[in-house]
């Protein structure tokens, strides 16, 4: 995802919501990966809002905010997210995931 378009669009004013408590575990380990760097997590701030991406009515990953959310269950503490409606989160792919083949132009 590309996370510059994203921020374009949580810039129109919304307000963020709380990521509901039971989905808390589930989004770790959807948005858990190699490049999770523990070290990190001293320098986050988990009051700061993350960006989840969605198809349909679900929500189905943290386009930003890993480290966050993490640092939010630590904590004990809610994560609010901005929350991306599903043509946005399109937007948000990365030109080689979307429809056209590699090197077929955009």
């Amino acid at each position: 995802y590309s996370i510059a378009r994203a921020f374009r669009f949580i810039n129109d004013g919304r307000d963020p919501m709380e990521l509901p408590n039971d989905m808390l575990n589930g989004m770790l380990y959807t948005n858990w990966s190699e490049y999770f760097c523990v070290e990190h997590l001293d320098h986050v701030d988990p009051q700061l809002p993350g960006i989840a991406a969605r198809q349909g009515n679900t929500i189905i990953g943290l386009i930003d905010g890993t480290h966050r959310l993490t640092e939010a269950q630590v904590r004990k503490l809610p994560l609010r997210i901005f929350l991306l409606s599903e043509a946005e989160t399109n937007e948000c792919l990365i030109l080689q995931f979307r429809t056209k083949p590699y090197g077929a132009g955009v």
